[in-house]
C-alpha cells in the first residue's frame, strides 16, 4: 500500500500552496525587501520627568543591589537628587505606567533613599579642568548649582557668585527645614563644590561688584 501512495505521488507534479487573501494579510510579495528596525521608546516616567531622568535604568541597577551605580545614573542629570527626593512634585509619578495595573511607582522616594545611601564621588565621572574658559555663575539657587555642576563637569572653571551669606537660594531660605532638612541641602553642595568651583559668599553683583567686573570671565 505504501509503495502505491509514493508511486502516485512521484507521477504528480509537486503543489504550489496559493493563499486566499492579499499581500496585505500575509506580508509576502513586495514586503520581502522590509527591515525590522529598533525603536528605543522612552519610558512615560522619563518623558515626564522635566530633567528626563533615567528612571528605568535606576531601577534596574538598584534592583542588582547596584545602589551606587543607580545613584550615579541619577547624577547624570541631577545634581540634587536628596533635594528633589523631598521637595519634587513628582510629575514621573502621575504618568508611571504601573498605575494600569495596580499603583504607581513611588519614584520620589525612591530617588530619597539611592540620596541617602548612595555613595558616589562626582570628581571620578567628571573631566579634568582642562577647558581654556572661565565662566560666572550668578547666584547659587538650584538654577546656579546645577549649572555650575554640569560646567564643571565638563572641565570649565567655575566660580559662583552668591549675595548672602550661604549658598542654596530659594533652596535655603524658601523652603523650610522641616520639609528639606539643612544636613541634606548641605551635603548636596558639597558634593557640587567638590568639582574645584569657587565660590564667593556675600558678594551680590552690582552692588558690592560690577556687571562689567564680570567681563574677565569668558
Amino acid at each position: 500500500m505504501l509503495s502505491e501512495e509514493r508511486s502516485i505521488m512521484t507521477q504528480h507534479k509537486p503543489l504550489i500552496p496559493v493563499s486566499s487573501g492579499s499581500s496585505l494579510v500575509f506580508k509576502t510579495g513586495s514586503q520581502r525587501s522590509e527591515r525590522p528596525y529598533f525603536i528605543n521608546k522612552v519610558a512615560p516616567c522619563r518623558q515626564a520627568c522635566p530633567i528626563g531622568i533615567d528612571i528605568p535604568a535606576a531601577f534596574h541597577l538598584a534592583s542588582k543591589g547596584k545602589i551606587d551605580d543607580a545613584l550615579r545614573s541619577y547624577l547624570m542629570e541631577n545634581p540634587l537628587p536628596g533635594v528633589c527626593g523631598r521637595v519634587c512634585y513628582h510629575p514621573c509619578e502621575a504618568d508611571c505606567n504601573r498605575a494600569n495595573f495596580d499603583d504607581a511607582i513611588n519614584i520620589r522616594s525612591f530617588e530619597r533613599f539611592l540620596a541617602d545611601n548612595g555613595r558616589v564621588d562626582v570628581k571620578k565621572d567628571a573631566s579634568p579642568a582642562s577647558k581654556d574658559g572661565s565662566i560666572a555663575v550668578v547666584g547659587s539657587g538650584p538654577a546656579g548649582l546645577a549649572a555650575a555642576y554640569h560646567l564643571a563637569r565638563l572641565g570649565y572653571h567655575i566660580t559662583m557668585f552668591e549675595a548672602k551669606s550661604e549658598l542654596g537660594g530659594m533652596l535655603r531660605y524658601g523652603i523650610p527645614s522641616y520639609r528639606l532638612p539643612r544636613s541634606v541641602l548641605n551635603k548636596e553642595i558639597k558634593r557640587i563644590l567638590s568639582l574645584g568651583i569657587h565660590t564667593q559668599i556675600g558678594t551680590s553683583v552690582g552692588r558690592d561688584l560690577s556687571w562689567s567686573d564680570l567681563d574677565s570671565f569668558d
